[in-house]
């Protein structure tokens, strides 16, 4: 999926200094999707909006604060932190519980560190942001149809309707029905694979 950027502006003040700083929050909109059960990696630049420097040593926090079950892959929590490298990037891996379609909703904070310039500076949360992962997968349906009554020795014809209403494509579908005891198969398109009374069709 093609990460989105959202550029967001902070003006912070301290006894130690004042400066504009710019946190750029990657996936914050739109939302970028991924399959379900894959993980995902959440990286927010900072850097001093004076010149464009990045800022290194600084924390960036991340809080999942909604959707399916899912921790970061650092602590095996709902939460991590993340210190900003030489190039101002604070990254962490975002890893679902399960393969399971829906939004993980995630808080950002940018931490300026205790003793950043100096002894006696305190810890301060200089700006804050949010971003968000979605999570999608198939959906399969099956739906039958065919007359509920039929005269016997005579043809009949029954279809089976596999549909993918999801925003991923659905692989190695397969799609088994057992043939009623005085029944019999005669063909279907695509062929069944027969195993005595069980039809197996393999979608792909």
């Amino acid at each position: 999926p093609l990460p989105a950027c959202l550029r967001l502006f902070f003006f912070f003040n301290d006894t130690a200094t004042t400066e504009i700083s710019t946190l750029s929050l990657h996936d914050a909109l739109p939302i970028s999707v991924n399959p379900a059960g894959t993980s995902h990696v959440f990286t927010t630049h900072v850097a001093r909006a004076t010149d464009g420097t990045p800022v290194e040593g600084w924390l960036v926090r991340y809080t999942i604060v909604e959707g399916p079950q899912a921790t970061f892959e650092s602590t095996g929590a709902d939460f991590a932190e993340a210190t900003t490298d030489r190039h101002g990037d604070g990254s962490v891996t975002l890893v679902p519980a399960a393969s399971e379609a829906g939004t993980n909703h995630v808080d950002v904070e940018i931490i300026r560190p205790a003793n950043f310039y100096g002894p006696g500076s305190r810890e301060l949360v200089v700006a804050r942001g949010g971003t968000s992962k979605e999570w999608a997968a198939p959906a399969l349906a099956l739906t039958k149809s065919g007359p509920e009554q039929v005269n016997l020795g005579t043809e009949v014809t029954y279809t089976l309707r596999v549909e993918n209403p999801g925003s991923v494509e659905a692989r190695g579908v397969v799609v088994n029905e057992s043939i009623p005891m005085g029944v019999r198969y005669l063909h279907s398109s695509p062929e069944a694979l027969v195993d005595g009374n069980l039809l197996t069709w393999e979608l792909g």
